[in-house]
């Protein structure tokens, strides 16, 4: 969940040294290996066999993909985007334990981590926005509103089973949500 703390970077980072950075970061991934000392209790059993650290490389792809899409000109949904997927999908992960119980969409999701991860998307969402605009003129009601409304969906999103990596459905829904908000109701 730590590894988003540098998204509050993004509001004083030119947009080339954001592409920069993501760079570095897609590269780094690539080159993580799970038989490391240091990263030997965080591989998953698939990651050992692969002999990569592929939840890595989708989250750092991830985070790319939300500077190179909206660092230029909405920043703030990059770094809400990127919250969103650190802190989110990381208390999803942390919070919903092996002894939770479990949503009865899912049989690998647990309800703790479905509200975690809710409670948290909506977290990131405001203190992304705050730490953007120095300010709360930008809130009212809908903006609330739909920020919670965001969350839901992000958190219904990274409870399914589905083939596509939570990262890119939690950091990318989470922008691309924010983005239609902003475009199409005009509600900041």
């Amino acid at each position: 969940m730590l590894a988003g703390l540098p998204a509050f970077l993004l509001k004083q980072m030119p947009f080339s040294a954001m592409v920069l950075f993501g760079v570095v970061m897609v590269a780094v991934s690539w080159m993580l290996r799970p038989n490391w000392r240091w990263l030997r209790d965080l591989a998953k059993p698939e990651d050992i066999n692969r002999r990569a650290i592929i939840g890595a490389r989708h989250y750092f792809l991830t985070v790319f993909l939300l500077i190179v899409l909206f660092g230029l000109r909405h920043s703030v949904i990059a770094t809400a985007g990127w919250l969103a997927l650190a802190w989110g999908d990381g208390a999803a992960a942390l919070v919903g334990g092996k002894r939770s119980a479990r949503l009865p969409w899912s049989r690998h999701k647990t309800v703790s981590g479905f509200i975690s991860c809710i409670a948290l998307v909506y977290c990131a969402i405001f203190i992304s926005y705050y730490w953007a605009y120095d300010e709360l003129a930008w809130l009212s009601a809908p903006t609330i509103i739909y920020f919670g409304a965001v969350s839901l969906i992000i958190g219904v999103a990274e409870s399914l089973e589905t083939k596509l990596d939570d990262n890119y459905t939690v950091g990318l829904g989470t922008a691309a949500l924010l983005f239609l908000g902003a475009a199409v109701f005009h509600l900041w």
